[in-house]
């Protein structure tokens, strides 16, 4: 009886949880990503990680963090890059 209360708490401080994000979260982000902000009625220019994930927790997608987002982004073959200025 004893170790099977003592195996029950090891399971339970297993780190980790449910995936938050599935298939449906990462096509509507390489749908949003495809898209132009301002076409999408947002006041910036170019995509951040955190304005996506924002953006996508206002469409009724999973509220996740700017690294969640930029790991799927990774996964989905883009990259995140700083624009240059040119004059």
């Amino acid at each position: 009886m004893k170790s099977e209360v003592l195996l029950d708490w090891r399971i339970a401080l297993e780190p980790g949880g449910p995936p938050k994000v599935d298939k449906s979260y990462q096509k509507a982000l390489q749908t949003a990503v495809e898209q132009e902000p301002r076409t999408v009625e947002q006041s910036f220019s170019t995509w951040t990680c955190a304005d996506l994930a924002r953006y996508l927790a206002e469409q009724g997608q999973a509220l996740c963090s700017a690294e969640t987002v930029r790991r799927h982004l990774r996964d989905l073959g883009y990259r995140m890059v700083r624009p240059v200025l040119s004059i």
